[in-house]
């Protein structure tokens, strides 16, 4: 058996998982288990169904339960491990970083996590293992979550992204996420109900890409966004956005 084999599921199962670790953490503060590394191409939902958990979780507990995103790709050393100063007995402590949650309840989703330079990845480990950052614990009832795409080339798809090293990859339990039409459908129904797009998912289900490959699901979305209100295919501005936002090609496929 291969080290670190990745579990491979959908997005809704991805969903019950975190809400199931949520809730266990929460009961049992002591007994903590590795946060979860989302890897899946990009725009299939990997942030979105953070938000949607909770969402969820706010509900069922009858409390707020926040999701503060951390895009890693954007942080800096300062950002990620606090400014130094020295105390009044001359020794060099660290303030706590502003992106590091005390208190309530909630979610630590760290994006981009496999797009950081070496300092960030050395700064993570101790955050991972001992949720703390030079010393400044995270609050006690927040779940860590990771996202990113996959390394190297999967099926052509070529991301500028790192592998994580083994002392990193032994902190983490990596989940595979995959796309799934089905969910998509129902998801964009819900949102977006009677929008005459849809259509598109049912006899060319084809259309949409979860492998990186051409029309991913957020791109889809955003087509539907930019053309709400327009109830025409035939409109000349209904083609003008789908163009837009999906190149015209797709456009013409549409119509």
């Amino acid at each position: 058996m291969k080290a670190f084999d990745t579990l491979e599921i959908g997005i809704r199962e991805v969903k019950d998982i975190l809400i199931e670790r949520f809730l266990f953490q929460l009961k049992n503060p002591k007994d903590r288990l590795r946060p979860l590394y989302l890897e899946g191409h990009a725009g299939i939902g990997k942030t979105q169904v953070i938000h949607q958990v909770a969402a969820l979780l706010s509900t069922q507990l009858k409390k707020p339960v926040r999701c503060q995103t951390l895009n890693l790709q954007f942080c800096e050393r300062p950002d990620f491990m606090g400014l130094p100063r020295i105390d009044a007995d001359r020794d060099t402590v660290f303030a706590r970083p502003k992106i590091l949650p005390k208190e309530g309840l909630g979610i630590l989703f760290l994006d981009e996590a496999n797009r950081v330079d070496s300092d960030i990845q050395s700064g993570m480990l101790t955050l991972l293992e001992d949720r703390n950052i030079n010393g400044h614990q995270i609050g006690s009832d927040w779940m860590i979550v990771l996202a990113g795409n996959p390394a190297g080339s999967s099926g052509g798809t070529q991301y500028n992204v790192g592998d994580f090293d083994y002392a990193l990859q032994d902190r983490i339990a990596k989940v595979g996420v995959k796309g799934s039409i089905d969910d998509l459908t129902q998801y964009l129904r819900t949102k977006y109900p009677g929008h005459p797009l849809l259509h598109i998912l049912e006899y060319s289900p084809d259309f949409i890409s979860f492998d990186g490959q051409g029309c991913s699901p957020r791109s889809f979305e955003y087509a539907l966004r930019s053309t709400l209100g327009l109830s025409d295919p035939e409109n000349k501005a209904m083609y003008r956005q789908l163009a837009l936002e999906l190149g015209p090609a797709a456009a013409s496929r549409i119509f």
